[in-house]
């Protein structure tokens, strides 16, 4: 794939909050498949080996969020916006900001992005409209809220 982005197994450790040993552990048992490996046995991932298809229940919360928009919000702020699955889905139709710890999900982001923390945000009161959250850890995540 033309500018496909790839990540490294450690980067996927460090996303996930699990250690190098987890990723590889994963890759032996079949549930974290890399696309490729390098001549000296790194493992490479792409968006599609990490989240693979979207699932059932995420396209319900971005359905969800799309029916409970008011009909005056013309910015959104997603805060934890990860690989950007809702605000990349939002973006055509609203001017849209994700923010996230992690630099390496954000590369997935279509749309205005930025790395900072949900506790330490770089905006000035009633920069949006809407503010969605999203707070995850690993494989704990809290459904988007603020609407």
């Amino acid at each position: 794939m033309k500018d496909e982005i790839l990540y490294t197994a450690g980067e996927i450790a460090k996303i996930a909050g699990v250690s190098l040993r987890t990723i590889r552990f994963y890759d032996v048992k079949g549930l974290l498949k890399p696309v490729s490996y390098s001549d000296a046995g790194y493992r490479y991932y792409n968006q599609e080996s990490l989240w693979g298809e979207v699932a059932e229940y995420q396209k319900n919360v971005l359905t969800d969020i799309q029916h409970n928009i008011p009909a005056d919000v013309k910015n959104i702020l997603d805060v934890g916006c990860g690989d950007g699955f809702v605000i990349n889905s939002l973006a055509g139709k609203y001017e849209c900001t994700g923010v996230d710890i992690s630099e390496t999900a954000l590369k997935s982001v279509q749309c205005r992005k930025m790395v900072a923390s949900a506790t330490d945000l770089p905006f000035e009161d009633d920069s949006f409209d809407l503010v969605m959250i999203s707070l995850c850890r690993g494989s704990r995540c809290a459904a988007p809220a603020g609407i």
